[in-house]
């Protein structure tokens, strides 16, 4: 959703955070319809929730010392162009791997 957004001419820090809202809200519905069915172990849900938000912290922490450190908002768009391209590269593999 974050490049859609950047291409419609949207801020890029407000399209970073939109994104991230949007699977915030998406993961979480996720995870309310798995633990209603019953089939999520809750220890390690809390490890996985627990180590994604420790993780998500850290990264919005760094990027943004970065971002003011050098004063350059297009660091936040390049960041996002390497998670994606990463995830698009891993993703798939996996799926072949196993």
């Amino acid at each position: 959703m974050g490049p859609f957004l950047m291409g419609l001419g949207v801020n890029a820090q407000v399209s970073v955070a939109t994104s991230s809202f949007m699977v915030l809200f998406t993961s979480s519905v996720s995870i309310l319809q798995f633990s209603m069915g019953g089939v999520l172990p809750i220890d390690y849900a809390l490890w996985c929730a627990g180590s994604a938000a420790i993780g998500s912290f850290l990264g919005v922490f760094v990027l943004q010392k970065i971002v003011e450190k050098f004063n350059r908002v297009s660091l936040v768009v390049l960041t996002l162009g390497f998670v994606l391209a990463f995830a698009a590269t891993v993703i798939p593999a996996l799926g072949v791997y196993t």
